[in-house]
């Protein structure tokens, strides 16, 4: 029985598609959703790393920017599909964070799409989901 459902997202549209099959999948089950998103901050090199104040308004426009993805996919939610979902901001290593939230929240799905906004595009399935895939120990829906 699939109670509640985590789904990963990070804006790209394999996860759209993940997104919208968990939403569809709750809706037809009434779980909970949770939509997960990994900000991830890139390393700048040391000459940018030596400057604080440029460094902190950089981290304050990924912040806007990953609270604005996680707004839209709660919107879509809503109006679409009549859902409330929670939203979870994490800034860890992503398949860490992604298996971290499925435990603590006690959730009976993962759903990730294939590939996400990886900075190299994945020849095969994307690393991120593959981790999940190898190191959760409840079911992950890959979605393509």
């Amino acid at each position: 029985m699939i109670k509640r459902v985590l789904v990963a997202v990070d804006g790209s549209g394999y996860s759209d598609r993940a997104f919208e099959y968990a939403a569809e999948l709750a809706k037809a089950v009434n779980a909970e959703v949770y939509a997960i998103h990994v900000l991830q901050i890139p390393y700048l090199g040391p000459e940018v790393e030596n400057n604080p104040a440029f460094v902190l308004q950089y981290n304050q426009y990924l912040q806007r920017q990953a609270d604005t993805l996680l707004f839209k996919y709660y919107q879509l939610a809503k109006n679409k599909y009549d859902l409330e979902i929670k939203t979870i901001l994490s800034k860890n290593q992503p398949s860490e964070s992604i298996l971290n939230e499925a435990e603590a929240k006690k959730v009976d799905l993962i759903v990730i799409g294939s590939r996400g906004l990886g900075g190299i595009k994945r020849l095969l399935l994307g690393s991120i989901s593959n981790s999940v895939v190898q190191d959760s120990k409840i079911p992950v829906l890959i979605v393509k």
